[in-house]
């Protein structure tokens, strides 16, 4: 099967999803959501990334929280971090709903009536020779795993922009980190260019190269399932809700990872991938930590101010815990 072929397969599936979802007996939220992500993919499906939020205006502000040695790649090493989704703690990241598991449940049914059924190429026949319920599983988590992830936070502006001590003590403990401060469509176009530069010869046949959006936050026991990876990525438990995150996501699976893992085969995941950036186009500020200490504003202020595109006002406290009390 010809990459043009395989592409039109991946086209006629996503037709498939959104029909059936226009079709759904219920509409509510998840299944709007889920709507939005699939035409999303399928309007955009030459685009080297799909936005799967395209209402969310270029100026949004977002801000990304990391330590200092993070900080330090990005201003001085010009790379950002993407991270294997196979590392993280939260199991249900990239999971299926409860009304995904049963669906799966009925795979071994479903891969039966299709080996009976006449196929239309060589490739197909011996990919079903060899599919089974549990083969079907391992593609699906290994697809997963090679999934890398970026996460921002979303707000409106800086004036409306709530701070998290949450966010903080999370993702900066000991107060020796920042936060950066940035916009989507900044953040957009440089991811692109990570797409188009490193990643250009992968094709989209389960799901886009790269994919960028709104994270949603949702009951497992309720939800209706999004189709695959790695639009599953953009859905989180709602016990995560005030994160609001932002997502970039390089989905890096090869062909040949692809049929491995289909007939059963451990295949290594990624620890993940290092995207250039060029620090005075991505950063707009950069926020202390609120209960870091002195010092640590002043070399943040000094590592700034030997490079072009940043001034004094570049570099500010979180307002957390700064303003004078009275008690």
């Amino acid at each position: 099967m010809n990459e043009s072929e395989t592409k039109e397969d991946r086209r006629k599936v996503l037709r498939e999803r959104v029909k059936d979802l226009e079709n759904a007996p219920v509409d509510n939220e998840t299944v709007r959501r889920t709507r939005r992500v699939m035409s999303a993919e399928l309007d955009q499906f030459d685009d080297p990334v799909v936005d799967a939020s395209p209402d969310l205006a270029d100026e949004t502000l977002i801000r990304h929280y990391v330590s200092v040695s993070q900080f330090l790649s990005i201003v001085e090493g010009e790379h950002l971090w993407l991270s294997s989704v196979g590392g993280f703690t939260d199991s249900l990241e990239g999971a299926a709903t409860d009304m995904g598991k049963d669906a799966f449940d009925d795979m071994d049914e479903l891969i039966d009536e299709a080996k009976q059924r006449e196929m239309a190429d060589e490739t197909t026949e011996a990919l079903l020779d060899e599919a089974s319920a549990e083969n079907v599983f391992n593609l699906r988590k290994t697809i997963r795993n090679h999934c890398l992830v970026n996460c921002w936070r979303l707000g409106e502006d800086a004036e409306s922009y709530k701070e998290s001590a949450v966010f903080w003590n999370s993702y900066v403990p000991g107060g020796i980190g920042v936060a950066i401060e940035s916009r989507v469509g900044k953040l957009k176009d440089l991811f692109e260019q990570h797409i188009e530069t490193e990643h250009a010869s992968l094709t989209p046949s389960v799901g886009p190269i790269g994919m960028v959006g709104e994270v949603s936050y949702i009951d497992f026991e309720s939800a209706y399932d999004l189709a695959g990876h790695p639009a599953r990525l953009l859905c989180k438990h709602d016990g995560f809700a005030e994160e609001r995150e932002y997502r970039l996501i390089v989905n890096s699976i090869g062909p040949d990872e692809r049929a491995k893992a289909m007939v059963g085969a451990n295949v290594d995941a990624p620890f993940g991938e290092y995207m250039y950036v060029d620090p005075a186009q991505l950063i707009d500020k950069v926020y202390v930590a609120p209960n870091a200490p002195q010092h640590l504003m002043e070399s943040i202020k000094s590592i700034l101010g030997d490079r072009s595109g940043f001034d004094s006002d570049s570099v500010q406290w979180s307002e957390l815990y700064r303003d004078d009390p009275t008690y």
